[in-house]
């Protein structure tokens, strides 16, 4: 092994120099770097949402964690959506090295302007991170790769090391920042720590520039200063467009959607122009349904008032949907008729497991808000008393998904070979279909827990939650990680990008509708004839985690009913 990766070292001279344990040196510096960027989003996460409903929406009563939900939901669905222009960046004007910088640098100013006790501010807090992640998060992990020649045989064991290093921030992070700064000085405090964590991210990566090398750094003739502040500033400005989308929560719902059309009608009928025609007709018969249900002038002012209460109203929403369906089929037979069959079946494989994708993660998702606020809300304590768990000791549960995972990933990556020896191992459907199946199966635990275990005070026992956690955890496991090396093989070469960008965009929109479900869930009324408010309120989370335990069975049963017709479809992709 170690003559193998020294004769492709001589060929490849930009291949950092000196191991440890068996790999680069420099891997173990971004599993640094990795690992408390990690504690810094997941120990924020952890106490987003509840902190949000207590500090800024308190006086809405019931309606608290109906708002809270839709902020974290606007906040993580532009996490995913500004992924691409921070790898677009790093590729063809910073280099890597420069874009992780500037983007740690971004995040951790954000993360302290969260402690400004004002709603404004803590909008402006969330889109610098936003935007901060946009140039940080795909760049770090696209660096791993370039630390090893193309066959060496150590690539996917580094790739695997990382994304331990991933888990174990993301495990460590909510007990620090929820279970006990937060529950002892204020869940406010957690976000300090979180900003402590992407300080030491940022020396980390100060620290791993020797171990790196070249690798990472911007080409010849790009290398000075004034690009690295250029991008500062562009990302400042994309950190203002942000602040509004969160803002305004319907808007954001509408961009996204539209985003999703342009790709896939551009995958059915590979035309940038064409997408782009077809999504603008729809959008205008959206405009024009909207116009004529305003009351008074018509005009820009007016039309934006309409829309920041009314964007998601039905009537236009359908008018938009029959024109981009009748778009996107138009197209696919044309294409289809041309004679490219082979790439357009496996492109409408591949919007079909986009489907599955995003109704796995708007169900997966509960786990930072809704599911956060029934930890807090209606489940036993899990250890200290009711204020300790009351104050941040719910957080505890965040930890579970990433402690599962590593415990629970090598056993999966041992069982799909020996599945596959034996002939048994599910095609690519199949496991979305299983993903589908225990998200969903996750969900009805909750369900019986809260029809036949509450206790006297209206509890149920903490184990169901981590139970529930547990088969949610063991369904991304199923479908995860193949997500993204399947976008790859049915997309054709020259659109693996836009492909990559599609499925992000997926998460993206998953993550939204996450949003608006934890807002249906958690929101709660007064029940009828003066009965309890919690008494309501528990009664919403059984009903909402009901449904989403059918959807989730009766998506994943379509999928396994279907994979034979979907597995034709990808003409042999594996």
């Amino acid at each position: 092994m170690t003559n193998q990766t020294d004769g492709a070292n001589s060929l490849q001279p930009d291949l950092p120099a000196g191991d440890f344990l068996g790999h680069p040196k420099a891997l173990w510096q971004l599993f640094n770097i990795e690992m408390w960027e990690r504690f810094s989003y997941y120990g924020m996460r952890a106490v987003l949402a509840v902190y949000v409903a207590t500090t800024f929406f308190s006086h809405m009563g019931a309606g608290a964690n109906a708002e809270a939900s839709l902020v974290y939901g606007g906040y993580t669905a532009l996490v995913y959506a500004t992924g691409l222009a921070g790898g677009y960046v790093a590729d063809h004007v910073l280099g890597y090295q420069r874009s992780i910088l500037l983007g740690a640098i971004i995040m951790a100013s954000g993360l302290f302007v969260l402690l400004i006790e004002d709603l404004n501010w803590f909008l402006v807090g969330l889109a610098l991170i936003v935007a901060g992640n946009g140039l940080f998060k795909p760049n770090i992990s696209t660096m791993i790769g370039k630390l090893y020649a193309p066959d060496d045989v150590r690539r996917d064991s580094g790739f695997t090391i990382f994304y331990m290093g991933i888990n174990l921030g993301a495990m460590v992070a909510p007990i620090v920042t929820a279970s006990w700064i937060g529950a002892t000085w204020g869940l406010k405090w957690g976000f300090f720590a979180a900003g402590i964590g992407m300080i030491l991210s940022t020396l980390f990566l100060e620290v791993a520039k020797k171990a790196l090398g070249h690798v990472g750094l911007p080409e010849e003739g790009k290398d000075g200063w004034g690009r690295f502040f250029a991008v500062g500033l562009g990302a400042i400005a994309l950190a203002g467009v942000v602040f509004f989308l969160l803002s305004e929560s319907n808007i954001l719902g509408v961009l996204l959607f539209n985003i999703m059309s342009f790709v896939i009608i551009y995958f059915f009928s590979s035309s940038y122009k064409t997408a782009g025609i077809s999504v603008g007709v729809a959008i205008l018969a959206w405009l024009i349904a909207h116009s004529n249900t305003m009351i008074g002038d018509f005009g820009l002012a007016p039309l934006l008032q309409h829309l920041r209460a009314n964007a998601l109203d039905g009537t236009p929403l359908i008018y938009w949907g029959v024109i981009i369906v009748a778009s996107a089929i138009f197209f696919l037979i044309k294409q289809m008729a041309s004679g490219n069959k082979v790439q357009v079946h496996r492109y409408i494989a591949m919007v079909i497991l986009f489907l599955a994708n995003a109704c796995f993660w708007a169900l997966f998702e509960q786990a930072g808000s809704s599911l956060n606020f029934f930890a807090r809300e209606f489940s036993t304590p899990m250890y200290g008393t009711t204020e300790t768990w009351m104050a941040g000791g719910f957080g505890i549960f965040q930890s579970l998904n990433p402690l599962y995972i590593l415990l629970l990933a090598p056993a999966f990556a041992a069982l799909w070979p020996k599945l596959d020896k034996m002939g048994m191992n599910p095609s690519i459907p199949r496991k979305f279909a299983l993903g589908l199946i225990q998200v969903a199966l996750g969900f009805y635990l909750l369900v019986f827990a809260i029809d036949n275990m509450q206790n006297a005070a209206g509890l149920v026992p903490w184990i169901f939650l981590a139970l529930c956690y547990l088969l949610h955890t063991s369904g991304e496991l199923c479908l995860s990680p193949i997500g993204l090396s399947m976008v790859t093989k049915l997309a054709d070469q020259k659109e693996v990008g836009l492909a990559m960008g599609g499925w992000f965009l997926s998460i993206a929109m998953a993550q939204y509708m996450a949003g608006l479900i934890a807002a249906l869930a958690s929101g709660g009324t007064v029940g009828a004839h003066g009965a309890p408010m919690e008494a309501a309120v528990i009664t919403q989370y059984s009903g909402v985690y009901m449904q989403l335990f059918w959807i989730g069975l009766i998506f994943g049963i379509v999928y396994l009913v279907l994979a034979p017709a979907i597995n034709k479809l990808m003409h042999g992709v594996k």
